[in-house]
């Protein structure tokens, strides 16, 4: 019995040990990124035949850490579009985009130390103008499907801690914002009941129209936090098209205004010392429990 307690104090003291590694150890923030755009959009119909791409716009407001790092980007506007006749009389099918100052800022102070660091970025979109419509004998789109107007979009998000604690945040902002499918003005939920602008201050994934293959969502939020990492994506505005009926044809694609994203990254937690001593810990219990089960033997000379 003696050999049975003298095992179990010997199993205890080893996973106390093990478990003082395992708490005292600390896992360093080693990475972060960070990276904030305007707009994007890859949008198709009528086989191809019209459609509009757009690569995230600016594409200057990137960081990865370590160390510690900033950049910003800016582009004075925007002017997209594309049309594409067909039919009997023949009519004119249109996508356009166009927007005013676009910016974007990221950044990171991760330099590999241990304790929290902090990643964020931030995007704003200035005077936008989306529609999906036909093109009149002056070539200018009416008619519209879709209409898409705001004085200004943003975005912002960002990660700060370390490993065990990481918290995440993100927020939208929208002023002037009106949007109109079929040529009829939005109305319920997202939507100011005074003034028919879309709010303001969206709460997190808010879709305010997910019908006929159109999917407008505010404020989109994606969030991935575990234990030594930790990511968020906001975007301001997202229109996603899904065989969306236009002119006879599928409208299929994404538009997405006022992007930013953060990130950290930790070390993992060293155990092996902890994960060793729990084993040496476990044997030497096992080993002493068969001594005190082994029946005993007579001594001979």
């Amino acid at each position: 019995m003696r050999q049975y307690n003298a095992s179990y104090r010997s199993l205890v003291a080893a996973l106390g040990l093990g478990l003082a590694i395992s708490v005292g150890a600390e896992a360093s923030v080693v990475s972060g990124s960070a990276q904030g755009y305007g707009v994007s959009s890859e949008l198709s119909a009528f086989g191809g035949n019209l459609g509009i791409s757009v690569p995230p716009t600016p594409n200057g407001a990137s960081v990865s850490s370590a160390p510690p790092a900033s950049a910003s980007d800016s582009v004075l506007g925007l002017e997209v579009s594309d049309s594409h006749s067909t039919g009997l009389p023949p009519t004119n099918y249109a996508l356009g985009l166009s927007t005013g100052l676009l910016s974007a800022e990221a950044a990171s102070d991760v330099d590999g130390g241990t304790g929290a660091r902090h990643s964020e970025a931030s995007a704003l979109v200035n005077d936008l103008g989306f529609g999906v419509g036909t093109l009149n004998l002056l070539n200018v789109l009416t008619a519209t499907v879709v209409d898409l107007s705001a004085a200004t979009l943003s975005s912002n998000a960002s990660v700060s801690g370390e490993a065990g604690s990481f918290v995440a945040s993100g927020s939208a902002s929208l002023e002037n914002a009106y949007l109109s499918v079929a040529g009829l003005s939005l109305l319920g939920l997202g939507v100011n009941d005074t003034t028919g602008a879309l709010v303001a201050n969206p709460s997190p994934n808010l879709i305010i129209l997910d019908a006929l293959g159109i999917t407008v969502t505010l404020n989109r939020q994606i969030v991935d936090c575990l234990f030594a990492s930790c990511s968020i994506s906001v975007d301001a505005l997202v229109v996603e098209f899904t065989d969306f009926v236009f002119g006879g044809s599928l409208l299929n694609g994404d538009l997405v205004i006022g992007h930013s994203q953060a990130s950290l990254n930790a070390s993992p937690v060293p155990l092996p010392a902890a994960a060793w001593l729990f084993g040496s810990g476990l044997m030497v219990m096992l080993t002493g429990n068969r001594l005190v089960k082994r029946p005993g033997r007579a001594c001979r000379d």
